[in-house]
């Protein structure tokens, strides 16, 4: 595949939905033998030392980036919410990109949100988003609201986010988890990040309820952020302090090992979409115990509300159960329908 794509989103680290997809995309597009050169738009924790992965520190650098591109495929990722700024960003993308563009938008609060509205930003969102090529939409609620603040059918492709696959066997755990989850029962993983939208303080908090239920309960917290102090000082004084460890960021490979090892994964989330890491998990037949946010897969037990006492029953719930079977979804890997779009917009004419 002899083209040149651009990617505009979250470089990992940290590791997220979003930039695990943006990943993805890259690592197939090289495989397949064409280019990826990716611009971040937000802070990475750690700095990959590659010609084509930019770190432009402010918006005029960014766009100069973006016009010292000739790629054949100019591609936005959209997540969290979708503002005004986003919006001039999104426009500025679409305009500048020299190739053909695309734009996926992972927003799970885009549907309800009033840049899908009826208003002047519903409005601005139908003209940015309208003037790409392609819109693609990772859940339906998404692509329903795409449709109706009048983007054409035409442009909007409806495509998962995510590429199922299996834990590298060569990959070890380091000798702090290896150690942690010695005779856990049971290993309790969240994958997000310690930041309010997934609210790891609730979790933490809900350590003493699950551990009174479950003496030898364990739980990691995989991802870093801004409240790591805070989490640090709230597991010391849960009084579960020693049933808890806050991973940090660690590699994807690391993170699907731990899911599979799993008993019970957390998503418990104030802001969510069609998670990646639960349907990572129920690939790997893990049980997943996550909040209630309207699209969460068949299989999933929710609970309506931040109660350490409903988490505690969730958890227990899910360990009774006979363990989900995983394995192949007997479906195409998105990221193939990715690089199909790629092709067609690469086609002159198309």
């Amino acid at each position: 595949m002899d083209i040149h794509v651009a990617q505009l989103g979250p470089v990992p680290p940290p590791e997220g939905g979003v930039a695990r997809n943006l990943w993805s995309i890259r690592e197939r597009v090289i495989a397949a033998g064409g280019r990826c050169t990716v611009i971040a738009t937000t802070r990475s924790t750690t700095k990959i030392s590659d010609s084509d992965i930019k770190y432009p520190g402010s918006p005029i650098e960014l766009i100069r980036e973006l016009r010292g591109l000739a790629a054949d495929i100019v591609h936005l990722h959209i997540g969290g919410e979708v503002t005004f700024r986003v919006l001039m960003l999104a426009l500025a993308v679409s305009k500048l990109g020299r190739g053909k563009s695309v734009v996926t938008v992972h927003s799970g609060g885009f549907p309800a949100s009033k840049a899908a509205g009826r208003g002047s930003l519903g409005r601005l969102t139908a003209k940015v988003l309208g003037s790409f090529d392609r819109v693609i939409a990772v859940n339906r609620p998404i692509e329903a609201a795409l449709k109706r603040v009048g983007i054409d059918d035409d442009k909007i492709l409806y495509v998962l986010p995510f590429e199922l696959k299996t834990p590298d066997p060569k990959v070890e755990f380091p000798q702090e988890i290896s150690e942690f989850i010695e005779g856990a029962e049971p290993l309790i993983v969240s994958v997000g990040g310690l930041e309010s939208v997934y609210d790891p303080i609730f979790q933490i908090g809900s350590m003493q309820e699950i551990v009174g239920k479950f003496p030898q309960a364990r739980l990691i917290i995989v991802g870093d952020g801004p409240l790591r102090d805070e989490c640090s000082m709230a597991a010391a004084e849960s009084g579960s302090g020693k049933s808890i460890l806050l991973a940090g960021n660690i590699g994807h490979d690391l993170t699907l090992k731990l899911i599979g090892t799993a008993d019970v994964m957390l998503r418990t989330t104030h802001f969510d979409g069609d998670s990646i890491a639960i349907r990572e998990a129920m690939f790997l037949g893990t049980p997943v115990v996550a909040t209630d946010n309207g699209m969460r897969p068949d299989g999933v037990i929710t609970i309506a509300d931040f109660d350490p006492k409903s988490l505690a029953e969730a958890v227990s719930l899910s360990i009774s159960r006979p363990r989900p079977v995983g394995g192949d979804t007997g479906q195409a890997s998105p990221i193939d329908d990715i690089l199909g779009v790629y092709k067609r917009l690469a086609i002159p004419g198309r």
